[in-house]
């Protein structure tokens, strides 16, 4: 291993500036959400309340590590040109953001549950679905990015590849996390129209 030198601690600085740059909030500060107003068939209590476990978390972790490891292994090839050094950086990748994936996405099925099928609400709500899903994502996100920015940089020694591929998936990731959890949404919800009633 190298010691530090000059021009590998700027580089390492610059790198943290970058991380905590796409970290920053600026594009949303000082915009109010609208928060979609639910009707009462839609109000979420522990009789409608999709029961909440660790394993489905789980479950919905691994379908979106999936996407996250193909999406990873398609810029590392493209990043590094080496098949061998996507390959780590996918394994890496998956492996280290799944643990935060499953507990963001638990807490929030627990404290937040999404809402089922009932006799008065037969039909999925996707822009609740969204902005459902938006406040998940904003939970995760800057852990993730932390994770895989330094990562990134010191598996490749490189700002320039550090930025180039970690500002990809800094726009691929929501695509793959959005599409995922969207679709457990809906799942979910059209599995509780099909279960049988209490």
């Amino acid at each position: 291993m190298m010691s530090a030198t000059p021009g590998r601690l700027r580089l390492t600085v610059h790198a943290a500036v970058i991380c905590a740059g796409l970290l920053w909030p600026a594009c949303g500060m000082g915009q109010a959400i609208p928060v979609p107003a639910l009707t009462p068939t839609e109000t979420v209590t522990k009789e409608t309340a999709k029961p909440t476990t660790v394993t489905h978390a789980m479950e919905k972790g691994v379908t979106f590590k999936v996407g996250t490891a193909l999406m990873w292994a398609a810029i590392g090839l493209v990043g590094t040109g080496s098949v061998i050094d996507a390959g780590v950086f996918s394994i890496f990748s998956t492996a280290s953001s799944y643990t935060v994936y499953v507990a963001n996405d638990y807490v929030w099925d627990r404290l937040s549950p999404p809402v089922v099928a009932t006799p008065g609400n037969a039909s999925f709500d996707t822009a609740a679905s969204a902005w459902r899903n938006t406040w998940k994502y904003l939970t995760f996100k800057p852990a993730i990015n932390i994770i895989n920015m330094t990562a990134l940089y010191l598996y490749t020694g490189s700002v320039g590849a550090t930025v180039a591929m970690g500002g990809t998936a800094f726009l691929a990731v929501p695509v793959v996390f959005y599409a995922n959890n969207m679709a457990w949404d809906w799942y979910d919800f059209r599995a509780s129209s099909t279960a049988p009633a209490k």
